[in-house]
């Protein structure tokens, strides 16, 4: 239960308000009029008897005849004087007829027309309707969409089959109708059948019966009239009586046995009214006669076999089935055979007249037809028309769409959804996933009726990206080409099918072949069909079939909420498909929880003592006084891996100990957790405008420069407004700090930088209410915490939660400890609800909303808002020297709260009180650490070392996941293409799996035809030195031939290409331009396209990751020419993986290679080698290590100099200097490393024969890497080059044409002699990079 003063009220409690009334909990409110309708099973009243007598003794001929016809009544609104109008009002007024037939009308309509028709009459009408689902069958607009017959039968639930039959006698009776023809009794064994199908709930007659059995108690309680049809079973049948007459051609056994078991129930149920049907049953009547006119099926077997004495009715007389007869011939015969209503007759007048005549000529007693007239007097007495015929308006408010009956209807309809094929367990869908969904409507025609738009109004709802082609019988081959082209692009294809499986309206060929084809495109398909559930055998091979039986508005609804796996799924057939599926058959899937469900820190991928160590971290923290407790929450991979209460309340002796459940003051974190998220969701919705000026909002914010400060300003806090003063000693209320804040002078020019501004929060929170036309307060209840079910988050506190929140400040303002009440004095001076603080919550709170947000803005199915505007608004702004993001804040390169080891895409937010919260969406991990570290002062900033150490720690403590390479899939069958062909291996000495197998073991082991090995630079096994000539020859070890790719040729000639089928490509890469195995990679791409042979890359991690990017574009080659170490395109720091690289540079062949690339399982972007948790082997001789990896791409840089690089050192790469340095010299600060005092003295080996002062003790510096996230290898180069090209000693080789051959461009040696300042020389580049990114992306694996 919430307890925050300032919540969301729900439109029941501010009605109830309103009016006075008590608010009542919508499941206890009592069934609206179920006691006055209710129909009394006792006999009639001696009053009632009399009003039946001597009404039908004051009735003359005529009139009794016409008490036996109903005539047909639309419910929409018509001008008195209209021509349809005058027709319905003469029939009633003239004709006197006796009842009505409801068909398509409308709620505001209905009770109106009813209650003029009623005056009109001079006997009460009977009102019936046919209600087969509800009274939105007729009543579209407004009325409980109840689930069609066979949905309820696939249930097999009485319970369910009895509400549909109660609710629809409660809208019923609240609109005037008195007679639901339905339900429908017929057993539906024949899966031919054109016109009953769905209407019916099944083909068990044991099922049916229960079903209508349950209905019929259901109305009754409701007080309708009820119709079992159409006798005496119309199941069996292959032609539709509308259009012709059918013919049921089984015996009497089976008819026993079958088709007569539910008309015996409903018999016995105490049903009203049985409707016969326009069907020949020859096993009983030989004449063939239908049985509406057939005297041994409405009589004998009907009223003698089975006991029946109350209403028989004809179906509509209207219909084919009935001809030959003619409209009084049909009338005629019909009371004859026992009826005793005729349902709409062709011709109303001739039909009664024709019923007159035959009594006058003696075909028909007078007697017979006042049994008939009688039964319907009793029928009207019964229902009270005697006493009160009026429709009452007021029973509209009180009976009709009542929302626990809504909610029931929906809960049939989800009960009903039966899936009968689940191929690959495509379902259920994820709908945190970004999804991208096609959708193909087919129909029998595009004006069905059904076809409104709700599977893509429910997909929207749920944040999916949709695009629909609704398609009718005929599918032109453009519009074909045109889904089939498409296709590819989405995630699921999913085909909604309003198909009723008619004798004209099945599947049409092309929509046949349209399906077929679709399953061709590789995109997942799924087929839901809105109707019968043997429009399957049309399409047997489809993969994923779901049924709901009917296309109501809770079944299409019920349908889209099982794709998502929202609730279990668990219909059963309730008929059989031949050769396909047996009765009973259902997949059952069951509810896929979208929660947050905690699992002990093993099971969610964390060491088992990992996170042991953070909580020994925190604890040390509360010994230094960093604040007196906390809480921290930290979630992974969707489930709640750690919730860690420490420390106490306050420091007063005594203090409770903080529990999971202790309230913390948010503080800042307000900004996100209401206002940011308001705003995503408004502008979500297209309600607010991010660029448009504030003062279109607030017409009060003028002054100099004002006009140009956007919304999206406000958000990034680069408004121009000043950051935070003390309003709250000079005005007290929201409004006076409006107007304070609205008339406020600039600080500077809005959009040129951020200044972190409560102000703007303040003002942006105003323009959001504005919006959406509530309190802040009550929009993220209703909005946010509500559906998030996060019941411990609010403003304003209640005094029942003082034990539970933690205290902050002493403060000297208020002149006492806050607590309870909110820490920001400018938000407490506002009333304690405001925009840039004063929310309060817990740890386990925050969790679910951080989950949504991973979710990507889903929750327990609940879209909060969409996917879209949940990834734009976490990307950093663009605002010049600002880490901000939209509302959010993210991970700065240097001196983050989020720490070291957070991705660089993190984003988060932190709280003045000691509260922060980071989400890395590359891990699917957020952190939450909630504190009172204000608690007893402020001045306590200690919380500054505590949230990157904590950040750090939890990193730390996850598993080191172990990245499976391509060269691993071979184990999984990923590379069984190859099987029997002769391949080439270029591989070297880190060619190997985890276990440290050579590629060559690996793919001979599993068989492969390794014919041939080609080495790069440093040879096969990587003994060779740097530059050093290698020979092709025999491999001892596996005694293939070796063909040398750095000797005598670069590139792959045609001859030793000969006699290959595909080329097998394995290096282990350094991610820098200059590392040559990118450039044979490049030269055996361009040469298997030449030979027209396979190319496979077994893919292998960057070491530098995948995101890093850094260093010149090579220039054109008339500036630079093309080398053997700038070959590769883009920056010097590419951030491709080789895999990745070969689709870059096939896609730019004039005629590109047949490239597969097998990618790395488990490998991110954002991962360091340390990240991989692979052992580091040297891909060449000198680069021993993953830090000299890191190093690499600066630290290669000073080969073009005549300082050392390492080489012949323990470290190359990480030990730099020369004999003329000094221990003073390259004392640099650069991102992620720092630079040590060394001294060492290379020596001559195999790897480096000749290294740089060989012999000579060398000065310099050891480079440390301290941050491999943050660190920035080409920095370094070029600081070093910097700081020491003005050494006098210092030489550049060959006069910089080295170095300027490494970068591939003379550029930045030019801009070094230039004296250009390092950020200047970082800065040229950053629009290249830009561009690569772009470029590069439509080729990402990762």
């Amino acid at each position: 239960m919430r307890r925050f003063l300032r919540r969301a009220c729900s439109v029941a409690t501010l009605l109830a308000a309103a009016l006075a009334l008590p608010v009542t909990d919508s499941a206890a409110v009592p069934a609206a009029s179920s006691a006055t309708h209710e129909l009394s099973p006792l006999p009639l009243p001696k009053s009632a008897r009399k009003w039946v007598e001597t009404t039908l003794a004051d009735l003359s001929l005529q009139e009794k005849a016409a008490q036996l016809v109903m005539v047909r009544a639309n419910g929409r609104y018509e001008n008195p004087a209209s021509e349809p109008y005058r027709d319905l009002l003469s029939e009633v007024r003239d004709l006197r007829v006796g009842g009505l037939v409801v068909f398509r009308s409308e709620l505001e309509s209905i009770p109106r027309l009813l209650n003029e028709l009623q005056n009109a009459a001079e006997v009460p009408l009977l009102v019936s309707a046919d209600v087969e689902r509800g009274m939105a069958f007729r009543v579209p607009e407004g009325t409980v969409p109840l689930p069609w017959a066979m949905a309820v039968g696939a249930t097999r639930s009485e319970e369910a089959a009895r509400f549909t039959g109660e609710v629809t006698a409660r809208e019923g009776r609240a609109l005037g109708i008195h007679w639901a023809l339905a339900p429908v009794a017929d057993v539906n064994n024949n899966p031919a059948n054109p016109v009953i199908n769905i209407r019916s709930y099944g083909e068990d007659p044991d099922l049916v019966a229960s079903m209508v059995r349950a209905y019929v108690e259901g109305a009754r309680q409701g007080g309708m009239l009820t119709t079992a049809k159409h006798f005496p079973g119309h199941g069996d049948t292959s032609s539709d009586s509308h259009y012709e007459r059918p013919v049921v051609g089984v015996d009497r056994e089976r008819l026993e046995s079958v088709e007569l078991v539910p008309f015996r129930a409903a018999v016995e149920a105490g049903v009203d009214s049985i409707m016969t049907a326009h069907v020949a049953l020859p096993s009983i009547d030989p004449s063939g006669a239908p049985a509406t006119l057939s005297p041994s099926i409405s009589h004998d077997l009907l009223r003698d076999e089975l006991g029946f004495d109350g209403l028989i009715v004809t179906d509509a007389l209207e219909m084919a089935g009935i001809r030959p007869a003619w409209a009084g011939e049909a009338a005629v015969r019909s009371v004859q055979a026992g009826a005793d209503v005729v349902l709409l007759p062709a011709d109303v007048r001739v039909a009664i007249q024709s019923l007159v005549r035959a009594v006058e000529e003696g075909q028909l007693s007078e007697e017979r037809l006042d049994t008939s007239v009688r039964r319907v007097l009793e029928t009207k007495a019964r229902l009270g028309l005697h006493k009160n015929r009026r429709v009452d308006p007021e029973a509209l408010g009180r009976s009709i769409a009542r929302p626990q009956d809504l909610d029931r209807a929906l809960k049939v309809a989800r009960d009903s959804v039966t899936v009968l094929r689940n191929e690959g367990d495509i379902l259920p869908l994820e709908a945190e996933e970004p999804l991208r969904i096609l959708h193909v409507v087919i129909s029998t025609g595009l004006r069905d009726r059904a076809i409104r738009g709700l599977p893509e109004a429910e997909l929207r709802a749920r944040g999916i990206e949709t695009r629909t082609f609704t398609l009718g019988r005929e599918v032109s081959p453009e519009t074909m080409d045109k889904i089939l082209e498409v296709a590819p692009d989405y995630t699921h294809v999913l085909v909604s099918s309003f198909i009723w499986v008619r004798s004209a309206d099945d599947l049409s060929p092309a929509q046949a072949r349209l399906v077929q084809r679709l399953e061709d495109t590789g995109t997942p398909v799924i087929v839901l069909s809105y109707g019968s559930p043997y429009f399957l055998a049309e399409i047997p091979e489809v993969p994923v079939f779901m049924t709901t039986y009917g296309s109501a508005a809770s079944s299409q609804r019920a349908a889209i909420g099982a794709l998502f796996g929202e609730f279990d799924v668990r219909g059963k057939l309730p008929v059989t498909l031949p050769d396909l599926y047996s009765y009973g058959h259902g997949i059952e899937l069951a509810r896929r929880e979208m929660t947050l469900p905690q699992a002990s820190p093993e099971e969610d991928g964390f060491r088992a003592d990992g996170l042991e160590g953070v909580d020994r971290l925190l604890d040390e923290f509360v010994e230094q006084g960093a604040f007196p407790g906390g809480v921290l929450a930290v979630g992974y991979r969707g489930k709640l891996a750690h919730l860690y209460p420490f420390g106490r309340l306050s420091y007063e002796v005594g203090a409770p100990e903080v529990a999971v459940d202790t309230v913390y003051d948010l503080a800042s974190l307000t900004k996100v957790l209401a206002t940011t998220i308001m705003a995503m969701i408004l502008v979500d919705e297209g309600a607010l405008d991010l660029d448009k000026p504030v003062v279109d909002y607030l017409p009060l914010f003028v002054g100099p420069g004002k006009e140009k400060v956007t919304v999206r300003q406000l958000l990034t806090h680069s408004s121009g407004l000043v950051a935070y003063g003390d309003l709250y000693n000079e005005i007290q209320g929201k409004k006076a700090y409006l107007e304070r804040l609205q008339g406020m002078d600039l600080d500077y020019e809005p959009g040129t930088q951020s200044v972190y501004s409560d102000y703007g929060m303040i003002l942006l929170g105003e323009i959001l209410e504005r919006v959406a036309g509530q309190p802040m307060e009550v929009f993220v209840e209703e909005r946010v915490y509500g559906p998030l079910g996060m019941t411990d988050t609010g403003f304003l506190p209640d005094e029942s939660l003082r034990a539970r929140i933690a205290p902050t400040e002493d403060d000297p303002w208020r002149g006492y400890v806050a607590h309870g009440e909110v820490h920001d004095e400018n938000a407490h001076a506002m009333g304690g609800v405001a925009p840039h603080a004063g929310l309060f919550s817990t740890a386990a709170d925050v969790a679910r909303f951080l989950q949504m947000i991973l979710n990507g803005g889903v929750f327990e199915h609940r879209r909060i808002v969409s996917r879209d505007i949940v990834e734009a608004w976490a990307e950093r702004a663009g605002v010049p020297g600002s880490d901000r993001a939209i509302g959010w804040d993210t991970k700065s390169a240097e001196k983050s709260s989020a720490g070291n080891y957070f991705s660089p895409n993190s984003f988060g937010h932190l709280g003045y009180t000691g509260t922060s919260m980071w989400v890395d969406p590359e891990r699917e991990l957020f952190l939450i650490l909630l504190t009172n570290r204000v608690h007893p002062t402020r001045e306590n900033n200690l919380i500054r070392k505590v949230r990157p150490a904590v950040a750090d720690a939890v990193i730390r403590a996850l598993e080191a996941p172990v990245v499976q390479v391509g060269l691993e899939q071979v184990d999984v069958g990923e590379l069984d293409s190859l099987a029997g062909k002769r391949l080439g291996l270029v591989v070297h000495a880190a060619s190997v799996s985890s276990d440290g197998r050579h590629a060559i073991d690996v793919l001979r082991d599993r068989g492969f035809d390794v014919e041939r090995l080609f080495s790069p630079e440093h040879g096969l096994r990587g003994r060779a030195a740097a530059g050093e000539h290698v020979d092709s020859g025999l491999d001892p070890v596996s005694g293939l031939p070796v063909v040398s790719l750095y000797g005598d040729q670069r590139r792959p000639s045609p001859e030793s290409l000969a006699g290959l089928d595909a080329l097998v490509f394995d290096l282990q890469g350094a991610g820098v331009r200059f590392y040559t195995y990118v450039s044979t990679l490049i030269y055996c791409l361009e040469a298997a396209a030449d030979a027209g042979l396979e190319f496979v890359v077994l893919d292998r991690p960057n070491p530098l990751g995948g995101n890093r990017v850094e260093g010149p574009v090579s220039a054109p080659r008339d500036v630079t020419p093309a080398s053997f170490v700038n070959l590769a395109p883009g920056p010097l720091v590419h951030g491709l993986t080789l895999g990745e690289m070969a689709r870059f540079v096939n896609s730019q062949l004039e005629e590109p290679a047949r490239l597969t690339v097998v990618p790395m399982l488990g490998w991110h972007r954002w991962m360091a080698w340390e990240d991989t948790g692979r052992d580091w082997v040297s891909p060449s001789p000198n680069l021993r290590s993953p830090d000299a990896a890191l190093a690499y791409p600066g630290t290669a840089l000073l080969e073009g100099t005549n300082l050392s690089e390492g080489r012949g050192t323990p470290a190359p790469f990480l030990l730099i200097g020369a004999p003329w340095l000094t221990p003073e010299d390259l004392q640099l600060s650069v991102p992620g490393f720092s630079l040590e005092a060394a001294r060492f003295v290379p020596a001559a080996s195999p790897a480096a024969p000749s290294p740089k002062f060989v012999g000579q003790e060398c000065v310099g510096r050891q480079v440390l890497v301290t941050d491999p996230q943050a660190a920035e290898p080409y920095t370094l180069g070029v600081a070093l080059l910097q700081e020491l090209m003005g050494g006098d000693d210092f030489e550049w080789l060959s006069h910089g044409e080295v170095l300027s051959r490494l970068l591939g461009t003379p550029r930045v040696l030019e801009d070094l002699r230039a004296g250009r300042s390092i950020e200047e020389l970082l800065a040229a580049d950053r629009q290249d990079h830009e561009q690569w990114r772009q470029a590069r992306q439509p080729f990402l694996l990762y």
